[in-house]
């Protein structure tokens, strides 16, 4: 066993003894991301550059890489599916590591969207972009984007903290929630970001 997990493993087994339901872990997963929203708001002039350079950038180019990628759709099409396949893949990855990683994996998911969410949209606020930029240009998709990422981020605890005996019906629920509830969050948010808010922002005299 890898020496940080020694650490955790203890606390672990004992949290397992506590029952927790989905919407217990669901907040908490929302308070950890707020809580990290807030660090990003507070540390945005040292954190968006980072931010920018180590996570946006690469997002925007893996997500054009992937639309160059799906021949033959239109644009915006072949730009929903990449964004749809870059947030679900996370989300993914996120509970296929979640026991493995001891919940590595799910703080990592809510801090790292909390704080390139809270200094990027800090930096904007401060600058010379009105609200209406912020409320069009990221509400409008972000909503169900980061419905889709708490909860999986939700099921990620929950297969965390479920005890040896009940964690293959724990895995079977997760799978569950995860195809019906948060891909379709997902892929609607996808769909809205390359078809509805670019338009709106055009719209509105932002593009």
């Amino acid at each position: 066993m890898i020496w940080p997990y020694r650490l955790l493993e203890p606390k672990l087994q004992a949290l397992r003894r506590r029952p927790y339901s989905l919407l217990d872990l669901y907040l908490f997963s929302v308070y950890m991301f707020l809580a990290s929203v807030l660090v990003g708001a507070l540390f945005h002039p040292l954190l968006t550059k980072p931010a920018y350079i180590l996570l946006l950038e690469p997002t925007i180019k893996g997500v054009n890489a992937l639309s160059q990628s799906a021949n033959g759709l239109p644009d915006a099409a072949a730009q929903s599916l990449a964004i749809f396949a870059k947030n679900f893949t996370a989300v993914a990855a996120t509970l296929v590591f979640a026991r493995r990683t001891r919940g590595i994996s799910v703080g990592a998911l809510l801090v790292v969207n909390g704080l390139l969410i809270g200094a990027l949209l800090t930096r904007l606020a401060v600058g010379t972009y009105s609200p209406g930029l912020l409320a069009a240009g990221f509400l409008t998709h972000g909503v169900l984007e980061l419905a889709g990422v708490l909860l999986g981020a939700t099921l990620g605890l929950r297969l965390l903290l479920a005890t040896q005996e009940n964690l293959t019906q724990c895995k079977a629920r997760s799978l569950h929630l995860l195809g019906l509830v948060v891909a379709p969050t997902l892929f609607v948010g996808a769909l809205i970001e390359s078809n509805v808010t670019p338009k709106l922002l055009e719209y509105l005299g932002y593009l």
